[in-house]
This record gives C-alpha cells, sequence and structure tokens, in this order.
C-alpha cells in the first residue's frame, strides 16, 4: 500500500507536505531456489530525487514508511509536474544484483489523485519481460 497525502506543514501557510507512504506489498515471486527475498520499495518524488525504504522480508512485506516533502502548492513546476508525472515504484531485492534484483515495477498518474480525494488501487508489478510480479496497494486520503 501507498499512500499520498498533500497535508499543511503549518497552519495559515501556503506551504504543504506532499507525504508518501509506502505501506507493503504483495505476492513477490521467491528467489531462485524458493529463498525469501528482502524487498524494498524504491521512488522518485518531484525535485527531491530517489527514495528508498528500509528492506522488508519475503513475499508479502510490511514497510510502514513515510517520506515527507515540503511544496509550494502555488508553484507552476509542482502543479504542472502533479498533472503530467507518474508516480513509479520499483521494487528490489536486497539479496540479489543487477537485474536479478527488480522484482517488479508499477506507475500511477499523479493526475488521478488530483480528480478524486480518495483513490484505491491495487496496482500490478510487472518484471522485466512484463510477467506479473505481485502487487502493491495504492491509496489516497
Amino acid at each position: 500500500i501507498a499512500t499520498l497525502a498533500l497535508e499543511p506543514a503549518r497552519p495559515g501557510h501556503r506551504t504543504k507536505e506532499a507525504v508518501i507512504t509506502v505501506r507493503s506489498c504483495s505476492s513477490l515471486r521467491l528467489r531462485p531456489h524458493g529463498l525469501h527475498p528482502a524487498p524494498y520499495v524504491h521512488f522518485d518524488f518531484f525535485e527531491f530525487g530517489q527514495q528508498e525504504t528500509a528492506a522488508g522480508d519475503g513475499s508479502d512485506p510490511t514497510f510502514e514508511q513515510s517520506f515527507r516533502f515540503p511544496v509550494d502548492m502555488d508553484s507552476p513546476e509542482f502543479s504542472e509536474y502533479l498533472k503530467q508525472a507518474s508516480l513509479t515504484f520499483t521494487v528490489f531485492d536486497e539479496n540479489e544484483e543487477d537485474t536479478e534484483a527488480m522484482l517488479g515495477r508499477t506507475s500511477m498518474p499523479l493526475a488521478e489523485l488530483r480528480v478524486s480525494s480518495s483513490v484505491q488501487h491495487e496496482l500490478p508489478l510487472h518484471g522485466l519481460q512484463q510477467q506479473p510480479a505481485g502487487a502493491i496497494m495504492m491509496s489516497s486520503p
């Protein structure tokens, strides 16, 4: 489950915080020989660069990790970003290297979060060859 919310940074100010909470994944593939993965979630958000959760455990990891970003709601750049960009989550296995490390990837257009006050989707993860690779839940309050 991943949540994106815009919250006031301080009462009475225009600056808000974009809060992205990565909660869990489900049905991730096992490593060779049936070993459990040590998955973590990676994403980029606006001008804040790469973000990663701590590693979880197994095929159905729980992360419950929040990332807070100060944003200016009146900024034309941020407004345009929300209209046109997608939030892409990539799940990696900390125990693997190179291309084997990617367990799955999915994206959701941020515009969907702007048009509805409540969005909840189970987003399928896909591997390098577009094979099913589990799921991540995306929701917005």
